[in-house]
């Protein structure tokens, strides 16, 4: 269900680090399906301001650029880690979002590297999130600087924070770009540190039972998957988040399916 796409003639590919990077076409897709309503959002508000915009299509654009940024730099940090434990890995985008997918053991050359331990391999899941957490708190330091505004601003000082709120600018474009940047980082990071497999929280999960000699530790956090799943699909729908509800619930079924099958527990 979540496996990734065949590679295609319409797929964007290029080299990053030294790591292989693959972008399928249907990745490009399903950041416009996700930014569409939020670029004709964006636009109404440069209105408001009475800033420069330069139109809907060029927001959505900005969009695409930050989640396609925002995505890649949360996969760098799964590969980075991975290459500093001696393995090397390639990374793919895709409708899903993305994956870095581990090339050891897949070649004579990678059979040769040494298998990753439970405890690093807990950290390579966790790199991922971390790594986009950093830039959003990076823009967001860069964004107080220059007196943007924000809505991390607006959430934070509703907890109690006294920061500025900065004035409008000039132009929409670059409000936009900080606001798809930081909110992308966080909420992919967020929604990946879900314990629900083959997410990243999932995976952390399943290396922190492995490390806890929990019996049968995939069979744990597929039931631990299938549970936390199911109601956070249900609570998104209830809350009128369809696609992320729909994901969730997607990923239940799937665990649930594995669950049944009997592959590949343990």
């Amino acid at each position: 269900m979540f496996g990734l796409p065949a590679p295609s003639p319409y797929d964007l590919n290029f080299s990053t680090f030294g790591f292989p990077v693959r972008v399928s076409w249907s990745f490009w897709l399903m950041a416009a399906v996700l930014g569409w309503g939020w670029s004709q959002s964006l636009d109404q508000l440069a209105m408001i301001w009475q800033a420069d915009s330069p139109g809907a299509g060029m927001m959505l654009v900005i969009w695409m650029a930050a989640v396609f940024l925002t995505i890649l730099v949360h996969e760098l940090g799964h590969a980075v880690t991975w290459r500093r434990y001696g393995q090397e890995s390639h990374i793919v985008l895709y409708h899903f979002g993305g994956m870095a997918v581990n090339d050891s053991f897949t070649s004579w050359d990678g059979a040769r590297r040494r298998r990753t331990s439970a405890g690093e391999q807990l950290l390579v899941s966790a790199m991922g999130p971390a790594a986009q957490l950093g830039l959003a708190g990076l823009l967001f330091a860069i964004g107080l600087a220059i007196e943007m505004p924000m809505q991390l601003t607006v959430w934070l000082n509703s907890l109690g924070l006294n920061l500025p709120l900065g004035s409008a600018p000039s132009t929409i474009a670059l409000y936009g770009l900080f606001d798809a940047l930081i909110w992308t980082s966080v909420a992919w990071a967020i929604l990946n540190l879900a314990p629900i497999f083959p997410l990243d929280g999932g995976q952390i999960l399943l290396n922190a039972l492995v490390m806890a000699n929990v019996n049968r530790p995939r069979e744990t956090a597929c039931w631990a998957s299938v549970i936390i799943g199911g109601l956070l699909g249900l609570l998104m729908l209830t809350y009128g988040q369809p696609m992320v509800g729909l994901m969730f619930l997607m990923l239940a079924v799937s665990n649930w399916q594995s669950l049944q099958q009997g592959g590949g527990l343990y």
